[in-house]
């Protein structure tokens, strides 16, 4: 992983390992835009990935079908 995807993926550090393949690539993705984004935008998405972080696989899921 760069350093780039690192600081972007931040958040995720300490569940990084407990993802999937297909998880892990999908954020790997929407790292490839961080550099871009304004710093409130980096500052939202880091946001965003620390709640999804705290949820239970349970609550992902249901919030993936609510999506």
């Amino acid at each position: 992983m760069s350093p780039t995807q690192k600081q972007a993926l931040k958040p995720l550090a300490s569940h990084w390992d407990r993802l999937s393949e297909a998880q892990q690539r999908k954020w790997l993705a929407l790292s490839a835009n961080f550099a871009t984004m304004t710093p409130a935008e980096q500052a939202t998405l880091h946001s965003r990935m620390s709640q999804w972080a705290a949820l239970s696989p349970q609550q992902r899921s249901q919030a993936r079908l609510n999506f």
